[in-house]
This record gives C-alpha cells, structure tokens and sequence, in this order.
C-alpha cells in the first residue's frame, strides 16, 4: 500500500522520477533511520526469512525483503516472491512502478553505477525510495557472506521520530545536499509526515511547531537556502 504522504506526492509530480521521490523521502528515512540505529547499532542479528523476523540483540522486527546486492557491489537485484509465500517490498513497488512510470522500480535488475550515490553508496539511495513509498520504519542491510540482504523494517511497535525543533535545520540542509533534485517536496514531505499544516508564501514555508515557528526559505529554483527557529 502507497503511503498517504506517497500518494500526495504522486498528485504533486505529474512526471516523478526516482530521483524526486528520493529525494522528496530522505529527510523522512534518515530521520527513522538514525533512530532504528540508536536501537540496534553494535548489537548482533540473525534473519529468519520465512517468517520475516529479523532479531537483532533482544529485539525482534518484522522485515519484508527488498533486494539483495552481492559481494561485488555492482548489481542491486530486487526480492522475488515467486515460488514462496513470503511478501516482498518489491512486489508493491512493482504496482507503484508502473503507475508511475519509474523502471528502476520495476526492473528486476540494476546496474548500481546507474543510480545516484547520496554519499553512503546508491544502494542506500534504493533503500531509501522503497521505505519512502511503503511508509517503512527503516531498512536493515544485513550483510552475509554472499553479500548484503536489504531488509524494510514493518515493525510497527518501533516508535516514529519526534519532530526535533532544534535538530530540523540540520537534518533537512543534510538531506537537501546529499539528494538535492527536490527541495521544495523534501520540505512539504516531511511536515506532511509529521501531520503539520504549513503556509506557502512562494519563497519560504511556515510551520508551528509547539508554539514556535519553522520558516524554510527557498530561492528562485526552489533550493532550500535557510532553515530558521523563533518563538
């Protein structure tokens, strides 16, 4: 199922590429994930795929797999459900693929060196898309000798982020430079996520946030330039 937030995006995007949609995801994701790995950094794990149970330390997380990416790091393969009864992220992507018109969601198989590298490799840039359009806690990258399973954390009884007043600034400029074909929608996303009403006045976006205000101003080419905090 598209998430609420992926379907406003389709109806804001005439076009989407994958790159848009990264974008316009990846301050919502890095947000979950630096919160999945405060909960499960350091700790070990082991996967049953069958019952798409991944248990790092004492904790238990419900997974769906997405692709898998070998020892060589040159070809990201999406999860096939064919002959199993487990669900696969990719088998929703699939549909959201096709809606769109987006062939890296619905090709099986693609080169890495194709996809953009936001700074920790473009298999994360995939990761990040995929937990985006299935409204993910996150995604595990469960690596093995064979190479590395990426995983989309369903676990629902994780808690979502809170929305950090003093760490947004931070947190959207990062996610801007490091994806930066979507600003505006970065912005609109993630404040859609976090259920908060905005004013658009053309240069910046308005948001009351616990009694104070969130002012993200833009340029003329949509580019977040500022991101300022006042009471």
């Amino acid at each position: 199922m598209v998430s609420l937030v992926g379907m406003r995006l389709e109806r804001g995007l005439k076009h989407p590429t994958l790159d848009t949609i990264v974008a316009a995801y990846s301050a919502v994701v890095i947000e979950r994930q630096m919160l999945l790995q405060k909960l499960v950094e350091g700790a070990p794990w082991s996967l049953d795929l069958r019952q798409q149970v991944l248990t790092v330390g004492a904790r238990t997380l419900r997974v769906s797999p997405l692709a898998h990416v070998a020892t060589d790091g040159e070809t990201w393969q999406w999860a096939s459900s064919d002959g199993s009864p487990a669900r696969t992220g990719h088998t929703e992507l699939i549909e959201i693929g096709r809606r769109l018109d987006i062939p890296e969601l619905t090709t099986r198989r693609l080169p890495l060196s194709a996809i953009h590298d936001g700074g920790q490799g473009p298999a994360h840039t995939l990761a990040i898309a995929a937990c985006g359009l299935l409204a993910g806690r996150g995604y595990f990258p469960a690596a093995y000798d064979a190479g590395t399973a990426w995983l989309l954390v369903r676990e629902e009884s994780l808690e979502h982020p809170a929305l950090d007043v003093a760490a947004v600034g931070t947190l959207l400029r990062g996610a801007t430079s490091l994806f930066p074909h979507a600003d505006r929608l970065a912005v609109e996303t993630y404040l859609g996520v976090h259920r908060l009403s905005a004013r658009d006045d053309g240069d910046r976006i308005t948001a009351e946030v616990g009694g104070r205000r969130l002012e993200f101003i833009f340029d003329s080419a949509d580019r977040l330039r500022d991101v300022s905090a006042a009471n």
